[in-house]
């Protein structure tokens, strides 16, 4: 969960209830996207990883430098990043 100013936080399952929420809503996987596989996809979830002293996010701070994929043999993608 996240704040209006960008602070992240973690909510228990067993404390859920206090904030309104249920156990449910907590336990949901998290939102798969359908299609063919991107570099874009790749960056837009890199986007979603933010520095945990300040909200921004590491790519909009610059931390990553390129975002390299490539096709596995037994299907799937190797995704490599360079990062200072």
């Amino acid at each position: 969960m996240a704040t209006d100013r960008g602070y992240m936080y973690r909510v228990e399952a067993k404390d859920t209830d206090a904030l309104g929420l249920s156990n449910a809503a907590m336990a949901q996987e998290p939102a798969v996207q359908e299609g063919t596989f991107s570099e874009q996809m790749v960056w837009d979830q890199l986007k979603t990883v933010y520095d945990p002293e300040i909200p921004v996010n590491i790519v909009d701070l610059g931390l990553v430098y390129s975002c390299d994929i490539a096709p596995l043999e037994l299907g799937g993608n190797r995704v490599s990043s360079r990062c200072p």
